[in-house]
């Protein structure tokens, strides 16, 4: 049976086709420094940048030429932009801005310091890197699915590439990233993708939410085995690959030699189910056995108490600037900053949603026995609510609890201040306008 999806429509800018942004073009170097090159892609290259005026800002930063991008291509780039801009979740690369002149695009996104998957899985038997620790990595990683599935977007591309660590040797710091061919559900029928990793509907051009599953089961058993499941005998071509993706049965003789849990096997074997309505979706397999096995969620009743009410009170009775100013800092802190505080919202997110419902803060208040008033708990929603989209966002959330936290250090409030104040007149202090 074929995929699944709703009807969602992106709310792409249509003013002009060839602008990606529709703010006024902006010189990208006088905002970033230059320091080294981090790699090449098909169509743009990506950078390292420091911020000029907070020197320990360092960004990742896509660029793009415009001439020479096929329509389709150029489509994509919109779609990722549009995509990135509203996705804000602890597993999801941040995303912080799109610079834009007449010939180039500048795409401003988190610089993570440590390794991608595929490096960490061929050097796994010189680390250490047991099934635990597999598990907890596809376990982060299906939390990062289930937040884009929720909006109907599915990423297309899920391969160890595109799974990066924001520090060495940290398994619990793992961001997706690359959402360049990533599309809303219904938008395109296109063969897109890395051909070892393409689920036989993707390959007919209808993918859908479980399309990404089916990636996640080619990277579980890569991890385990070492191998592919499936395998070409032709070099130079897919058409091979592509044939026994969509007719032939996965490899199971490499899982067959390998020491490892029934669970696992299980979790591959229903991940790389080729009826798309036998194989599991994004919740299904965040609550598969395997799953539960290795990565069984732990309430810390000492996190959440009468103080974290006092804390996230007090922030939703600030004025608005002052959400704005911690709102950057949460977003611009990096992931040794805010670890504690991750473990703090994920006490809150049983659903792995990546974003907060009314019912769940009070549910998660309740499940470490606290009991607030109404009031009170609506007055807390609706202030970390700033944005006003009727869930509290994980960024909301971490600048609440940043409010309370020894962030308010003399260089992230600098950066802050040399955000908003007059730049192009180079004067020290904050306008109307520039505010």
């Amino acid at each position: 049976m074929g995929c699944s999806n709703t009807n969602e429509e992106p709310k792409f800018q249509r003013s002009n086709k060839r602008r990606v942004t529709q703010s006024k073009n902006k010189d990208i170097r006088k905002s970033y420094e230059f320091i080294s090159m981090l790699g090449n892609g098909s169509f743009g290259k990506v950078r390292l940048y420091r911020d000029r005026n907070y020197k320990d800002l360092l960004f990742a930063i896509k660029t793009l030429k415009k001439e020479g991008i096929p329509p389709y291509q150029f489509s994509l780039l919109k779609s990722e932009v549009t995509i990135l801009s509203n996705l804000d979740h602890p597993n999801i690369v941040k995303y912080f801005g799109t610079f834009e002149d007449e010939s180039y695009i500048h795409i401003v996104m988190e610089y993570l310091k440590g390794h991608d998957l595929d490096k960490i899985i061929t050097l796994k038997k010189y680390t250490g890197f047991d099934e635990k620790n597999m598990c907890q990595i596809i376990q982060q990683l299906l939390k990062a699915l289930s937040f884009i599935h929720s909006k109907n977007i599915i990423h297309r591309d899920i391969k160890p590439e595109n799974i990066l660590f924001s520090n060495k040797k940290n398994y619990s710091s793992l961001k997706l990233i690359d959402f360049g061919l990533a599309t809303f559900s219904k938008q395109d029928h296109k063969s897109v993708g890395t051909p070892f990793y393409m689920s036989p509907e993707t390959i007919e051009g209808n993918s859908c939410v479980q399309s990404d599953i089916w990636s996640v089961g080619v990277i579980v058993y890569q991890m385990l085995t070492g191998k592919l499941p499936f395998e070409s005998d032709e070099k130079y071509s897919n058409e091979d690959l592509y044939k026994k993706i969509k007719n032939d049965e996965y490899n199971k003789e490499y899982l067959a030699d390998i020491d490892c849990s029934e669970e696992a096997k299980d979790f591959i074997d229903k991940s790389l189910q080729k009826d798309v309505s036998l194989r599991l979706n994004t919740q299904e397999a965040l609550n598969h056995p395997w799953i539960h096995k290795f990565c069984e969620k732990k309430i810390e009743t000492d996190l959440v108490n009468n103080d974290s009410i006092k804390i996230l009170l007090e922030f939703a009775r600030k004025t608005p600037l002052q959400k704005e100013i911690y709102y950057f800092i949460a977003k611009v802190s990096n992931e040794n900053d805010i670890s504690s505080l991750k473990k703090f919202f994920n006490q809150f997110d049983i659903h792995n949603m990546g974003s907060l419902t009314y019912e769940e803060i009070k549910e998660g208040f309740q499940r470490n026995g606290l009991e607030i008033e109404e009031d009170i708990l609506e007055e807390i929603f609706e202030g970390l609510d700033f944005h006003k989209v009727g869930k509290i966002n994980y960024s909301n959330f971490l600048s609440a609890m940043i409010s309370s936290n020894n962030y308010e250090k003399n260089e992230k409030l600098e950066s802050v201040f040399n955000l908003l104040k007059e730049n192009e007149t180079h004067k020290n202090y904050i306008t109307f306008e520039s505010l």
